[in-house]
């Protein structure tokens, strides 16, 4: 039986049971929290071993302390370890770290970047899956104010990459001026774009990236945030120069020595002719900096050179291009005709006008270089997967609701037939084709996935034709379905092509068959965020239109989740408006009364817009101009609330250009209404 006096005489006996045990765990989180500043204090004097025993204690009674600011005892474990040059032991706790933390749901990204860092210095290629993964988490996890040196380092290694727009945003998150921006998320998207195989865990563009990083830093190190000077940020963009050169600190000839500024001479001649970068040290805090010519390298005339030169005929400006080019004259013939027509200035002109036309010729000669080199040169190469041919893909995704609510993704591709020859190994008369699709979590990791391989001879003639520009070209299409119940999320795929002898690669020792080297071509594709349908919160929902040049009813074999219906899939972006066009959709959510048939109506609309159209054209466009548009209306009912639709569309009213397909679901018995586009284009 209840009782108020009982209950009141409870209340304080829990209450100070309460209190002591939250007593408790302060006390004890004030006791771990001053043996770990401790640590960090002994390892600051030098005590590496005093503080490695301590924090060794502090793992063992709190593996799940992190410090917002020092990060957690893991990382400072491994800090101390590196500073007694233990890099393997700094790893394995770096790794067992992350492990601990994330059973409890946690993520540390001082641990994160240390772990990344180390791996790669200690060229972990068994663990590429796993540094994608943690670089990623850095990215995403840390924060602005506590984490700035962190997102500040990372940025400045890659700001060289970003899109303009990108890089304004970043800068601007970095400053806390747009607080709604996370800076780390802008360049984790931008490292999932780089990534040539998006469904495996692997981001081999990124790793690459990584590792020129590492590289630049160790061997072109400066004090700024990155960590490397220019000739890293070259190294970073370009990777390795074909060969480099160098004029020295000084030339002696027949009269004087002369001091030159420390210079370097990089050649990138592979890649595109007579590309080369010049970097010269002015002695500051920068270290080398890229200039826009190695004439830099020579200091100006003092004044003794002036009195030579007005006194004695002298020519030392002169003299001492000729004798700095005649260095770098065996690296390149641009530095060997540097060095005659400064020769043939020495013998024509007089030594005050040789002089002063020495400085001006090779400046010019550098703004020249300077001016190609923008031109030409190429804002990064990649050598991940270079001899991998690229394979063009056209891809459409759809989105479905199951039954269960979860979103199911239809992944739609083409592939032209005659794409899947190669030059790698022309007598090959078919290939083997992977193909893959994944759906990624916001964190951009892959949540489902679904694959399929196949073999697929390359002269034999594919089951569809799309014309165009009187030409017929084979496709291969093929349809791949993945589910997922995340609210927002990101599709992705690829299509690999390997020679057939990838079949018996489980037979081979040692997987050599598998190898990316054997890879014959390669195509992928990514989406932008997506959200799940039953995230919007109307209660009539209607699915993405899936676009086909064929749907046939009742036959043998239909596909997957629609029915009794074959829907072949048009991945495409142009479509020939003298050919039909069939619109596939379901429509979830209709009112169907009681002893009654669910009354809804569906709107069809297409037409043409132009993304890049000025305000008088589209003026005209509403009062008079022709506007291309095709409607269609049609009255509907059904004894159930979900149902599938399907339509065929003649688009020959329609100009060629840009259209845009709109259909329009009205419950009729609640009036609510729901509509959903895609655009295609015409020719």
């Amino acid at each position: 039986m209840f009782s108020w006096s009982r209950l009141l005489r409870i209340l304080p006996v829990a209450a100070l049971i309460t209190i002591f045990l939250h007593r408790g765990v302060s006390a004890q989180e004030a006791r771990t929290d001053e043996l770990f500043q401790h640590a960090l204090t002994l390892a600051q004097q030098g005590s590496a071993a005093e503080a490695e025993k301590l924090l060794q204690r502090l793992v063992d009674e709190a593996p799940f302390f992190v410090s917002q600011v020092s990060g957690s005892v893991w990382y400072q474990l491994a800090q101390v370890q590196l500073a007694q040059h233990r890099r393997e032991d700094a790893l394995a706790t770096l790794r067992v770290g992350l492990d601990t933390l994330q059973t409890v749901q946690q993520f540390d990204p001082f641990l994160g970047d240390a772990y990344v860092r180390l791996a790669i210095q200690l060229k972990r290629e068994d663990s590429d899956a796993r540094i994608t993964e943690t670089f990623y988490h850095v990215l995403h996890d840390a924060d602005a104010a506590l984490h700035a040196e962190i997102l500040n380092r990372l940025y400045q290694q890659s700001a060289f990459f970003y899109p303009e727009d990108q890089r304004t945003q970043i800068e601007q998150a970095l400053e806390n001026k747009v607080p709604d921006t996370h800076p780390g998320e802008i360049m984790q998207q931008y490292w999932r774009n780089q990534d040539p195989t998006p469904t495996s865990l692997t981001n081999e563009r990124l790793l690459e990236h990584l590792r020129r990083v590492e590289h630049a830093t160790e061997w072109y190190p400066n004090s700024s945030p990155r960590g490397f000077d220019d000739r890293g940020m070259i190294y970073v963009r370009l990777g390795k120069p074909r060969g480099t050169a160098s004029a020295g600190l000084n030339s002696i000839d027949l009269r004087r020595s002369y001091a030159y500024r420390p210079n370097e001479v990089w050649f990138y001649e592979h890649l595109v002719a007579k590309l080369y970068f010049a970097f010269v040290d002015f002695g500051d805090k920068r270290r080398f900096v890229l200039v826009d010519g190695v004439d830099q390298a020579i200091a100006g005339n003092r004044i003794s050179n002036r009195w030579r030169e007005i006194f004695n005929g002298e020519t030392p400006a002169l003299d001492s291009r000729i004798a700095f080019y005649n260095k770098l004259a065996p690296s390149s013939p641009i530095f060997a005709n540097r060095v005659l027509e400064l020769e043939a200035l020495k013998r024509e002109s007089v030594p005050r006008y040789a002089n002063r036309r020495a400085v001006i010729d090779m400046s010019y000669r550098d703004r020249l270089d300077a001016q190609y080199r923008e031109q030409v040169a190429p804002e990064v190469v990649v050598d991940v997967l270079s001899d991998v041919e690229v394979l063009p893909l056209q891809v459409r995704t759809a989105r479905f609701l199951d039954g269960n609510g979860a979103t199911r993704v239809e992944v739609y591709f083409g592939i032209r037939a005659s794409d899947l020859q190669t030059r790698k190994k022309r007598y090959l008369d078919s290939v083997l084709v992977k193909m893959a699709a994944t759906v990624e979590d916001e964190q951009l990791w892959p949540t489902s996935t679904k694959e399929q391989a196949f073999m697929e001879p390359i002269s034999r003639v594919t089951r569809s034709r799309v014309g165009g520009e009187g030409t017929i070209d084979e496709f291969l299409l093929r349809q791949l379905t993945l589910t997922t119940r995340l609210d927002t999320f990101y599709v992705s795929g690829q299509v690999e092509a390997w020679p057939p002898s990838v079949l018996f690669a489980d037979m081979l020792p040692g997987g050599a068959q598998t190898s990316p080297e054997n890879m014959l071509k390669l195509g992928s594709f990514r989406s932008e965020r997506q959200q799940a349908l039953r995230s919007e919160s109307s209660p009539l929902l209607i699915s993405d239109l899936q676009l086909s040049r064929r749907i046939v009813p009742g036959v043998s074999h239909p596909s997957p989740n629609k029915g009794d219906l074959f829907v072949e899939p048009y991945p495409f972006k142009r479509v020939n408006r003298n050919e039909p066009l069939f619109l596939f959709f379901e429509i979830y959510g209709l009112t169907v009364p009681e002893d009654d048939f669910a009354q809804y109506k569906i709107a069809y609309r297409a037409e043409r817009f132009d993304p890049d159209q000025n305000l008088w054209s589209k003026l005209k466009s509403v009062f008079g101009g022709a506007r291309g548009v095709v409607e269609l209306e049609s009255d509907y009912e059904t004894d159930v609330p979900n149902t599938q639709e399907w339509i065929g569309l003649n688009l020959k009213a329609i100009p060629p250009g840009q259209v845009r397909l709109t259909v329009t679901v009205t419950d009729e018995t609640t009036d609510v209404q729901v509509s959903r586009s895609t655009t295609l284009e015409l020719y």
